[in-house]
């Protein structure tokens, strides 16, 4: 293993001992486990079986998008990827997407990772769409659906801009070699309009399976109101897709969350530890998902 892997592995480990040992002292690691065997079973497999659902249709989705051409290698790559991305700080497993593409499929470095970033566009807007509900009872049922026909539209309009963009680009290469980037760039989005929606149609599908199960997770755990537990579920989400975070984002999940919880009143500590368990149960579930992963059969 390479000197800055071993470094951030570590910082890594550290970082969930800190955690792990801030978790007892707030509220007992005993306590926690007995909230798991409390739990449901019901609960726990329907959480589960959604949860293997989302990494599916998330491997779907490269598969479709970037035209891989083996699924169980590309289920595998979903996986591993996922949880580089869950426990690598600052998006730093992002870097391995790329690379993971490059080992399995043979695909070059610059259109892997112009293809992830539209995923990852589209992440964010169909976990914008996610949080459409959340505004209903603030806004009149008029306001509401223009909202909801402007989010529907927004993705269509900007693979409409950027098709628009590429033309631009091609009748005016003011600086080629500019140009041959930004056009490749473009391409990875808009080479074909079914590969585009498919993809725009599983990150909805896939975002509206893993916001919904995590909505029921929490609200097994405390008592709450459907809606706060939404909100507080997406400010979870939403901090684990930004530029920076802590390590498997411990810490930074659990304060967006906390904070969503007291917009709705929710006493501080319930909610922090609800957020502690719906985090734990992601970590936990992508690290096994991972090694499942490494017994899948790669492509010859």
């Amino acid at each position: 293993m390479m000197p800055v892997a071993r470094s951030r592995l570590l910082v890594a480990v550290i970082i969930a001992i800190i955690y792990l040992a801030l978790v007892h002292y707030l509220f007992d690691l005993k306590v926690i486990l007995s909230q798991w065997r409390e739990l449901p079973a019901s609960t726990l497999m329907l959480a589960t079986a959604g949860l293997l659902i989302s990494y599916l249709l998330r491997a779907w989705r490269n598969h479709n998008f970037f035209a891989l051409d083996h699924f169980p290698t590309s289920i595998r790559l979903t996986l591993i990827h996922n949880a580089l991305n869950h426990w690598l700080p600052a998006r730093t497993g992002e870097f391995s997407f790329p690379l993971l593409m490059k080992r399995y499929f043979g695909h070059g470095y610059a259109g892997s990772t112009h293809g992830l970033l539209w995923l990852r566009l589209m992440d964010l807007h169909a976990l914008a769409g996610t949080a459409l509900p959340v505004f209903y009872p603030f806004l009149n049922t008029a306001l509401f659906f223009l909202l909801l026909t402007a989010w529907l539209a927004s993705m269509p309009l900007a693979f409409w801009l950027l098709g628009h963009f590429r033309q631009h680009i091609l009748a005016n290469p003011s600086d080629k070699r500019l140009a041959t980037m930004m056009k490749k760039a473009v391409n990875e989005l808009t080479g074909s309009k079914r590969t585009f929606f498919i993809a725009w149609l599983l990150s909805m599908t896939n975002w509206t399976v893993k916001i919904g199960l995590l909505t029921l997770l929490v609200t097994a755990f405390v008592t709450v109101p459907a809606t706060a537990a939404l909100t507080a579920v997406i400010a979870g989400e939403l901090t684990s897709i930004l530029p920076i975070h802590a390590p498997g984002g411990l810490g930074t999940y659990e304060a967006g969350m906390s904070a969503a919880f007291t917009l709705f009143s929710i006493d501080f500590k319930s909610g922090l530890q609800a957020a502690v368990q719906a985090h734990l149960f992601l970590l936990n579930l992508a690290i096994i998902s991972a090694v499942f992963a490494l017994l899948i059969p790669k492509k010859r």
